[in-house]
């Protein structure tokens, strides 16, 4: 073979050599890419899924520093917030809660979140806490700003200490005033949420801050709830309502009368949300709720034998 022939024959071959480690290089890049996608594809749908369950999306050393801190003080209240550090594990934002009310779809997880409207009561409160202490399990209390005050403030205090959330449901409950001829004044809710919110820093420190607001009557009950929604988004405050329901507020005629009545009652206004894996359940820690203390218990069984964790809203 002559010189020029051989020049030529290792020359092709360099070149095919080339082409072969630029096409590897080409298809690794490719797999890379591809990996990358997949990767981001799938932290965007834990993102969503934790956002869907958690209402909060932290960084890792975020989360470390929060589970550091709910280790070391569980019962101090979390800065600006309606709950303690204790409760930062189960504690789930209400704009996030509502999205899932209605949507079986909407989360793989079963949650229940008991709530109690219209206190503080001296009578019921106290022995609704006793029940959920002996139960372990969480509530959020919807409380009315008049009642607020140094006479109430242990069973406040004793809400946040034994995890428990805290949420706003007007300062005079008095729909008259809150909602004239089915409207909402904006402005008189805006200053009673106001008024309830300073109320509540005053007993329990300037470090309490709730998000999480309840309309009395419900917000399906009244008309201009928009322009309001928008108004306390302002404040850092979201509305929520319920897809279940104990009964305890029913007229006289369709009240329960038992227990086991209530529980039935519950089990059947799910027909809202018959398939939904997230409850709102509204009960009430008023003057009148003695049915309500004694049902408590099992309502909480009922739960726990469906496989729901129990959760607060902030």
């Amino acid at each position: 073979m002559r010189s020029k022939d051989k020049k030529n024959l290792l020359y092709n071959s360099l070149l095919a050599l080339i082409l072969c480690l630029v096409c590897i290089v080409c298809i690794l890049s490719v797999m890379l890419f591809l990996q990358t996608l997949e990767g981001q594809d799938s932290s965007q749908q834990t993102s969503s899924s934790q956002l869907a369950l958690t209402g909060q999306s932290q960084s890792s050393s975020s989360q470390e520093s929060s589970k550091k801190e709910a280790e070391s003080k569980p019962q101090e209240l979390v800065k600006g917030s309606n709950h303690n550090q204790a409760a930062s594990a189960y504690a789930y934002k209400a704009q996030d809660v509502r999205k899932l009310l209605y949507d079986p779809k909407a989360s793989d997880k079963k949650i229940v979140f008991l709530t109690f409207d219209d206190g503080v009561n001296f009578e019921v409160t106290p022995k609704i806490l006793d029940v959920l202490k002996a139960k372990k399990v969480p509530a959020t209390f919807f409380v009315i700003g008049k009642t607020v005050g140094d006479k109430t403030r242990p069973l406040l205090e004793r809400q946040i200490r034994e995890g428990h959330a805290i949420g706003i449901h007007s300062y005079s409950h008095d729909y008259n005033r809150l909602f004239p001829g089915g409207v909402v004044d904006v402005n008189q809710v805006v200053k009673e949420v106001k008024e309830t919110q300073a109320s509540m820093q005053e007993v329990l420190g300037r470090d309490f801050h709730t998000a999480v607001w309840r309309y009395p009557g419900g917000h399906m009950s009244w008309k201009g709830t928009e322009e309001l929604d928008a108004s306390l988004k302002k404040l850092d405050v979201d509305w929520m309502d319920w897809n279940g329901m104990s009964g305890d507020a029913e007229t006289p005629s369709a009240r329960p009368t038992t227990p086991s009545d209530m529980l039935a009652y519950m089990e059947k206004s799910f027909y809202v949300a018959p398939d939904a894996k997230v409850r709102v359940i509204l009960m009430h820690d008023a003057s009148d709720k003695q049915l309500t203390i004694e049902a408590l218990p099992h309502i909480i069984d009922y739960f726990k034998s469906q496989g729901y964790e129990f959760g607060v809203l902030t």
